[in-house]
């Protein structure tokens, strides 16, 4: 095995295959991405991530994350009911956080 190998492995990013670095967390992912953590919703294995959790959270081998962007007037993301429902969900988390 190479050290390369070794060294990172795959996510799954937005339904597609990633490769990420060992230690790599979702902040480091988003710098990868060029995307700035206000301007994004993040969903980590199925739960939607508070953004002060970016950094505390380490990618693992298999991670599946759906990152969505938001744009002047709305959400930038494909229109299937994959992304409809996070979407939602995100906007709802979006909701809570800014009543407490």
């Amino acid at each position: 095995m190479s050290a390369r190998a070794e060294s990172g492995w795959t996510i799954s990013l937005n339904g597609e295959v990633h490769r990420v670095e060992a230690g790599a967390t979702v902040s480091t992912l988003l710098a990868e991405l060029g995307q700035h953590p206000r301007t994004v919703a993040v969903e980590y294995n199925g739960e939607i991530l508070k953004r002060d959790s970016f950094s505390l959270t380490m990618l693992s081998r298999g991670d599946r994350i759906e990152v969505v962007r938001f744009v002047q007037g709305g959400l930038e993301f494909p229109s299937t009911p994959r992304y409809s429902d996070l979407v939602k969900r995100a906007a709802s988390s979006i909701g809570r956080a800014a009543d407490s």
